[in-house]
C-alpha cells in the first residue's frame, strides 16, 4: 500500500506543478499583452 500511496502523492504533486506552470504562463501572457 505504500506504493499505492506513493502514486497518489507523486500524481497530485504533479498535478500541483501543472496548475502552478498554467498560471505563470497566463500571467506572463497578460503582462506580454499588456
Amino acid at each position: 500500500w505504500r506504493d499505492n500511496v506513493r502514486n497518489v502523492i507523486s500524481t497530485i504533486e504533479s498535478n500541483k506543478a501543472t496548475e502552478e506552470g498554467t498560471q505563470t504562463s497566463s500571467a506572463a501572457q497578460g503582462l506580454t499583452v499588456r
